[in-house]
């Protein structure tokens, strides 16, 4: 799959860039893949051992030379405007230092999937920030590279399959981050990913992550009412007797969001409605799985 990844990048509408592919201590046929590419915007970095993905991230990140840095897999295909659609968020948005897109499921038998395309606003990437295993797909962030060399902004090669999240929690505890609502990276589905490896430990260090942040967002909260907030948000099962006292949890999360002074009343108005959906999705599943036990029971007897 890297040579169609490579040639999706080289023919981006934006032409000024340079592609650094990291090749991390590959025993393939990866050398030989890049040397056939007659692109002079290619640049090749290679480990003299596995890093692993965080690992070659933040060598990548140490050997680009861009204003702006992109990143993606080399299973995955970029559509041609993806570089020009996200660089102009960035450029119309000076508080944005990082912008995503949404993904089209591309499985390996050459049959697309499901589209996903997350809601566009800063207010409203934060606040799925506290829930969600990210924010926006890895594979179609591009991010100010003078943010990142101020901050020391690098992946933690200590959180698996999490880096992406958790670095994005440092990113915006200093800045904004935004969304282009459109597919424009082809997501590539196949049974060898590490994140279906590894789903669990994912969901795990993920978990861990979002906890923290709903700890600084609404410091108020108990340690449970947080794991109940978080449960509520990222819409989990909750027993009947957690429902009411979820509820209350994420409510207060909602308010200590809102009342932090960091948005406009109309940049939240989207969060609101947001959470209104997650409210009405939770409460109907929570009443069809009581359903579907008092079925349960009636058929047991």
């Amino acid at each position: 799959h890297l040579r169609p990844a490579l040639d999706s990048i080289l023919r981006q509408t934006v032409s000024d860039l340079e592609l650094v592919v990291v090749d991390d201590g590959s025993t393939d046929e990866t050398p030989a893949v890049l040397e056939s590419v007659g692109d002079r915007r290619l640049r090749v970095v290679r480990s003299d051992r596995q890093r692993g993905l965080a690992g070659a991230l933040n060598l990548g990140l140490d050997e680009v030379r861009g204003r702006r840095v992109a990143r993606m897999d080399a299973d995955d295909v970029a559509f041609p405007h993806w570089l020009a659609r996200v660089v102009a968020r960035l450029d119309t948005t000076p508080r944005v230092v990082l912008v995503g897109a949404g993904v089209l499921e591309m499985h390996d038998a050459g049959r697309f999937g499901a589209v996903h395309v997350p809601e566009a606003g800063p207010a409203v990437t934060r606040w799925h920030s506290l829930f969600s295993s990210s924010p926006f797909f890895h594979n179609t962030v591009v991010f100010e590279r003078a943010h990142f060399e101020r901050h020391g902004l690098r992946y933690d090669e200590s959180y698996g399959e999490s880096e992406d999240y958790e670095l994005w929690t440092r990113v915006l505890a200093g800045a904004e981050a935004d969304v282009v609502e459109a597919p424009l990276v082809a997501y590539r589905l196949h049974p060898d990913q590490a994140s279906k490896r590894r789903a669990e430990l994912q969901r795990e260090l993920g978990r861990g992550v979002a906890l923290r942040q709903i700890a600084a967002t609404a410091p108020r909260l108990s340690g449970a009412d947080r794991e109940l907030a978080w449960r509520f948000g990222f819409l989990q099962e909750l027993a009947q007797d957690e429902l009411e006292r979820g509820a209350d949890a994420y409510f207060e999360l909602l308010d200590a969001f809102g009342s932090s002074g960091r948005y406009a009343r109309n940049e939240l108005e989207p969060v609101r409605r947001i959470a209104a959906r997650t409210v009405a999705r939770e409460v109907a599943g929570n009443v069809r799985r009581a359903h579907i036990h008092e079925h349960d029971r009636q058929l047991g007897k």
